[in-house]
């Protein structure tokens, strides 16, 4: 499951990824995260990941396909998790994409946010 909100008057999208993820599930965070970047022209992202259960593969397979088309529109992303791989991901990925992307514990949610919104003063 996936829930999600936007930050009222700004760029920034949390959703937060806690089990199994459908089909359905994707497709309304990614409306949501084309919507701010049609409306700002560049999203700022916090991606809580609490479980991650079953993904159909064409979901993956989707999710990759939009970010690459997208990633030059997304300013930062906030990657929060407990997950030890999720981590290893994270520093995997920081130098081949061109968005500001930071890994952060759980426990540090709220330092995540507000590195986001720091980026919009």
């Amino acid at each position: 499951m996936i829930s999600y909100r936007s930050m009222p008057d700004s760029n920034i999208v949390e959703f937060t990824v806690d089990g199994d993820l459908s089909r359905d599930d994707f497709d309304a965070v990614l409306a949501e995260v084309s919507s701010k970047i049609e409306d700002y022209g560049s999203v700022n992202l916090l991606e809580e990941i609490r479980s991650i259960g079953k993904v159909p593969p064409a979901v993956v397979w989707d999710d990759l396909a939009w970010a690459i088309r997208n990633m030059k529109h997304i300013g930062r992303a906030a990657v929060v998790s407990d997950e030890e791989w999720v981590e290893k991901v994270v520093r995997f990925t920081q130098p081949l994409v061109s968005a500001d992307v930071r890994g952060f514990a759980l426990d540090e949610i709220d330092e995540a946010r507000e590195w986001l919104v720091d980026s919009l003063d």
